[in-house]
């Protein structure tokens, strides 16, 4: 339903189909028929935790551990913080495979790695304990992240318009790519999905190989409008613009160390 009224802007549909009681009503049958499937196939099932800036690859790295997996999957998307629960109001994806195996995606953005793993640890104590997980955090080269949220109609505004915002985004890129212990979380590099991927032992979570679709990058991640789809040479579009050079100022260093990029070119 949320694609349709993507596709036909003025009929207003989404607000309407969001407001109105029969979606309600079908999302709250919806969670709970998946609340049961889950809670009758806890021995089958593994959780994958995910989180990354917006505009870092979040759904990318998802669809593609989904387009990989040979088992059931369900993708809850945009949990909030600390729930204790997922939920499909934040939008739900599902893989239906005839076995007994099931892979639950838990995905959450913009959260600091502290966030993130306090978030997670939080919906294991309450619905997943005891079963196996991994947490995986995606990261973005500081250039094209920067220059794909100043190109995002609801991210831009504040970008701009406000220093307080610029400097927040920069402390979560920093976070997401500091040298803190990151305990059980494993840094997956936009650039280097496939190889980092496969530095982690995800046979025990029905990920046998790594499998990308190149219509993934291409269909997920809010809509972008830049023209290429180079997702490496994105940032030109914003050399010399004041917010951009401000976004990445002093990150350099941190950014080649952690993504190898070329500066020079």
């Amino acid at each position: 339903m949320q694609d349709l009224s993507k596709k036909i802007p003025f009929l207003s549909l989404r607000k309407k189909l969001w407001k109105s009681w029969p979606y309600h009503f079908y999302i709250k049958m919806y969670d709970q028929f998946l609340r049961i499937f889950v809670s009758y196939n806890t021995s089958g099932i593994r959780i994958i935790f995910v989180n990354g800036m917006r505009r870092s690859g979040n759904h990318y790295l998802i669809k593609t551990i989904m387009e990989s997996s040979d088992a059931t999957v369900l993708f809850y998307n945009n949990l909030k913080p600390y729930s204790v629960r997922p939920t499909v109001i934040g939008g739900v994806e599902t893989k239906l495979v005839a076995k007994k195996k099931v892979l639950v995606i838990l995905g959450y953005e913009d959260l600091s790695a502290s966030d993130f793993n306090s978030s997670c640890e939080i919906m294991i104590k309450h619905c997943f304990e005891g079963l196996p997980y991994k947490k995986l955090l995606i990261c973005r080269d500081v250039r094209n992240v920067m220059a794909s949220r100043l190109n995002h109609a609801h991210m831009a505004f504040g970008l701009r318009e406000k220093l307080e915002i610029r400097n927040a985004t920069k402390k979560l890129w920093t976070d997401h790519h500091s040298t803190f212990n990151l305990q059980d979380i494993n840094r997956i590099r936009y650039g280097y999905l496939q190889e980092d991927l496969k530095k982690i032992n995800l046979e025990s979570f029905y990920v046998s190989g790594i499998r990308v679709n190149n219509k993934i990058s291409n269909r997920y991640g809010g809509g972008s409008s830049f023209d290429s789809n180079n997702f490496n040479e994105r940032f030109r579009k914003f050399i010399g613009r004041e917010d951009y050079e401000y976004l990445i100022k002093d990150l350099q260093p941190l950014d080649n160390k952690i993504h190898n990029t070329n500066w020079e070119v």
